[in-house]
This record gives C-alpha cells, structure tokens and sequence, in this order.
C-alpha cells in the first residue's frame, strides 16, 4: 500500500514538478505564517516582519502563473500534434485512394483496350476481304469510327486518372 502511494507520488512529481514546487512553497508560507502569529501573540513584530513572513505569496503567485503557463503549452502542443497525426492519416489515406484510382484506371484501360483492339483488327480484315457495293463496307467504316471513340474516351480517361492533360 505504501509502495503503491510511493509510486503514484514519484509519478505525478516526475510528470508535474511545479506540484512538488508548489507543495514546497505552500509549506513554507504554512510555516511562516505560523511563526507570523507567534510574534504576533507575543507582541515582538516589527514592520519589516510583514514583508519577511509573507514573501511566499509572491512565490505562489509567480509558482500558479508558471504552472498554469506550462499546463497551457502542454494542451497546445498535445493539441498540435494530434492535428499534426490527423493530417498525416488523411494525406496517406487520400494518397492510398489515388493509387487505387490509378490502379483501377490501368485495369480497365487494359481489360476494355484488348478487345477493342480484336475488333478493330477484325473490322479492317473483313473491310479488306469486303470491298464489294453491298453496304457492308459503310458499316464496317461505322463500327471502326465508334470503337476509335470508345479507345479515345478509355485514354481521356486515363490521363485525367494519372493527372496528365
């Protein structure tokens, strides 16, 4: 039990040394103003004795101010380095999106190109087997202009996607 209130006073005077400081000063004014009363009773006070007994509430003013100073700049800093923590996460989560973005623009760029690229190739091949009057020719002309579309719109995309313009 004794070691336990040992370690938690150890712990707040290591943590909060204006604590410890303050529980210093506040014994010293105890004391001196214990010793204030007893010249007092006993009628030997000078009026150099006020100012010499209680010098401690100077200490204890300057000691709060200095405590409450510190206690600030503690939460400010906590503060700030929590703020700091917060955005470090958002830009690696946001730089995460981007990269899975990125990742899924490749793929579908690659998984619809491929296709597109065997029609397209098929679409030449029969207009060059084709070259007859019978209307085929014209929509063949119509599916190569329109898989060109799709190819161009899939590249728009994927520069958009990586940031290139």
């Amino acid at each position: 039990m004794l070691a336990k209130l040992f370690r938690v006073v150890k712990d707040t005077v290591v943590q909060n040394p204006a604590v410890l400081a303050g529980y210093l000063i506040y014994m010293y004014y105890f004391f001196v103003t214990l010793d204030f009363y007893e010249n007092f009773k006993l009628a030997h006070l000078t009026s150099s004795d006020f100012l010499m007994h209680f010098d401690a509430v100077l200490w204890m003013w300057l000691l709060a101010y200095a405590y409450v100073k510190i206690l600030s700049n503690r939460e400010k800093t906590r503060l700030h380095e929590k703020l700091h923590l917060i955005q470090e996460h958002q830009a690696k989560e946001a730089e995460w999106k981007c990269n899975q973005y990125q990742f899924l623009t490749e793929e579908l760029k690659t998984e619809v190109n491929e296709p597109i690229a065997i029609a397209t190739g098929y679409v030449r091949l029969i207009q060059q087997l084709h070259k007859n009057g019978n209307g085929t020719g014209a929509k063949l002309v119509e599916i190569d202009a329109q898989l060109k579309r799709v190819i161009r719109g899939l590249d728009g995309f994927y520069s958009r996607a990586r940031g290139v313009d």
